[in-house]
């Protein structure tokens, strides 16, 4: 499963700073979701994607690579 959160947080405009700030984690933490590294909990999906105002679905690329 690949993420698309950087996808979504470059379309919405904002910063990783900015997502961390909302969403009261560290920028390395938004940084680790953005590039595969780890994922947010599932409480903290719904809330990044409410933040991108996306569904959680849209955070993922479920496609085999």
């Amino acid at each position: 499963m690949k993420s698309r959160i950087k996808e979504w947080i470059v379309r919405k405009d904002l910063s990783n700073e900015e997502v961390s700030r909302k969403l009261e984690v560290s920028r390395e933490t938004v940084s680790k979701w953005a590039n595969n590294k780890a994922y947010p909990s599932l409480k903290m999906a719904y809330k990044l994607a409410d933040l991108l105002n996306v569904k959680v679905d849209d955070l993922y690329d479920r496609k085999k690579e």
